[in-house]
């Protein structure tokens, strides 16, 4: 019997708090090499710091990936489209910021941030009647200067931007490692 319960409440954990992820390529940008099987939580809460390595569905291809967030719901990023990269404070030769969307938070509509947002908008908040005019976001034929979003987003390193929905949770940390069936001993419970 108490062995029953014990497999119980392990798949109860497993099944609604945690679960694993095996990383199947190296990640040298967040520190994770091929086979290591990270413990990853199954929820996403409005906390998530900057920095914290989440796992998500890629939206192309449902794949499950890793990345680190860059920025939250309501932080402001500096997108330099030359370069390809972004800032939280402004620099030089970079005009408008970009507001990551919160939900039911005002986002401005800009030039430089209308496609974005536009594309946002179609695949992510299932809107129809969005399209670019121009350099203007137009929603049912009315150019549109603020907008408000269902759902957090977040931007992540690789990836840009990404819709709470999609994010299945942060990586914990490393549960074990190994390569062509060899343990790595020193990356067993390394927290991320």
């Amino acid at each position: 019997m108490p062995l029953l319960v014990a497999i119980f409440l392990l798949l109860l954990v497993r099944c609604c708090f945690v679960t694993h992820y095996e990383v199947q390529t190296a990640l040298p940008e967040l520190r994770l090499q091929e086979g290591d099987r990270l413990l990853v939580g199954r929820y996403v809460s409005a906390g998530m710091k900057r920095g914290t390595i989440v796992a998500f569905r890629h939206p192309s291809t449902a794949k499950i990936e890793l990345a680190r967030i860059i920025a939250r719901p309501g932080d402001s990023l500096w997108v330099d489209n030359q370069q390809q990269r972004v800032f939280f404070q402004k620099r030089a030769g970079i005009e408008s910021s970009f507001m990551v969307p919160g939900h039911c938070e005002p986002v401005d509509v800009q030039p430089q941030s209308a496609s974005l947002l536009c594309y946002v908008l179609r695949h992510y908040e299932k809107a129809r009647a969005v399209q670019m005019v121009g350099k203007r976001l137009h929603i049912g034929g009315v150019p549109a200067t603020r907008l408000h979003f269902s759902q957090n987003y977040y931007w992540l390193e690789g990836v840009g931007l990404l819709p709470e929905s999609f994010i299945l949770g942060p990586a914990l940390c490393i549960t074990y490692s190994s390569r062509n069936w060899q343990p790595r001993w020193n990356r067993f419970l390394r927290p991320l």
